[in-house]
């Protein structure tokens, strides 16, 4: 599995329940549509797969690695996050300049840079 998911629960610090008991498995390679209504967590559920949000409770397994400080830049090196409103995350003038500020972070050369 790709992502998996187990009895995951979050609380944010003001006290509202996000996530209850939630469990799912991703494929790698497959397709997934994660629906919902505003504020139903969806966006709190994605931000746990590359650790914005760790766990609280249940856990979150990316590439067969959990999500916890210890493998942080692991799995943040594979799984990347875009926001609902990527202008207000831009560090660069283009999106093609903003991947290349990521790839710089990690010291991609300039042909890997290119490829990716």
């Amino acid at each position: 599995m790709a992502i998996s998911v187990k009895n995951l629960n979050y609380t944010y610090p003001n006290g509202f329940k996000a996530l209850e008991n939630i469990s799912c498995e991703i494929e790698r390679g497959k397709k997934t549509a994660v629906l919902g209504l505003n504020g139903s967590g969806k966006s709190t559920l994605l931000q746990h797969f590359n650790g914005i949000i760790l766990p609280q409770t249940g856990s979150v397994k990316i590439l067969g690695m959990e999500s916890n400080k210890k493998n942080l830049n692991t799995i943040r090196e594979k799984v990347g996050f875009l926001f609902d409103y990527p202008d207000h995350q831009l560090f660069s003038t283009t999106v093609y300049k903003d991947i290349q500020f990521g790839l710089d972070n990690f010291g991609c050369e300039e042909k890997e840079k290119e490829r990716r």
